[in-house]
Parts: structure tokens; sequence; C-alpha cells
């Protein structure tokens, strides 16, 4: 027989959030002033919290002569989440003339759980 006020088990969220990148295709290649779409769904088994997306140059592209220096680019956006499952979707603009090569872009998403499980997932697309 149990006692009152145990269950018995332990109730804590251990399952980390799952994160399914709808855009950027995976080595989708972009020029400078692209607008690039940003989707991805987000769910867990109780309850989502937050999310982070950073874009960084992870290889750059050798480039023989250059007479413009090259603008380095990264971007950082974060955001709430509520519910089981969310879809987040925006626009990252590429500065006019970026540095050329593979960026990654890392999205982190966080659930609510006391555990606060962390998913990350990468993406990578290149910039020619």
């Amino acid at each position: 027989m149990m006692s009152c006020g145990s269950s018995g088990g332990d109730d804590t969220d251990k399952e980390a959030p799952g994160i399914t990148i709808k855009s950027p295709e995976a080595k989708e290649s972009f020029v400078g002033d692209a607008i690039v779409k940003v989707s991805f769904t987000a769910t867990d088994n109780v309850a989502l919290k937050s999310y982070v997306v950073n874009v960084k140059l992870t290889k750059a592209a050798s480039v023989a002569s250059v007479k413009v220096a090259p603008e380095v680019f990264t971007f950082d956006k974060s955001g709430l989440l509520s519910g089981k499952t969310q879809d987040v979707a925006f626009d990252m603009t590429l500065p006019g003339n970026p540095e050329k090569g593979e960026y990654t872009i890392e999205i982190k998403v966080t659930d609510a759980s006391t555990e606060e499980n962390i998913k990350s997932e990468p993406r990578i697309f290149v910039v020619e």
C-alpha cells in the first residue's frame, strides 16, 4: 500500500523537445540581398517554452581577389513558445555583400519542464 502524497514514480518531464526545420533547405544557395525564409516546427510531449536561432559563417569560401571587403553576417533571434506544437516562421535578409561560404543556422528549443530539456538542430545553407 502506498502512502499519501506519493505517486510511486517520478513525473518529471525528461523528454527533450523536437524540432523539424522546414526552410531553408539543406545546402540551399543564396546571394547578397536575398531574403532567406526560416521556418520550423517545435514540439514537446508536455509544453514548449522558448526558442533561439543563431546563424554564423562556418566555412568561408576561398576568393582569389576581392575589390570590396565582404560583410561578416551573423543573425540571432529568440522568442517564446506555448502549447505542445508551434510553427515559427520569419524572414532573414542577407547583406548586399555577404561573406561567401557555408553558414550554419542553429535552432534551440527549450521545453517548460523544470529540467529545462533542450534540443538543438543545425542546418547548413550556402552564400555564393
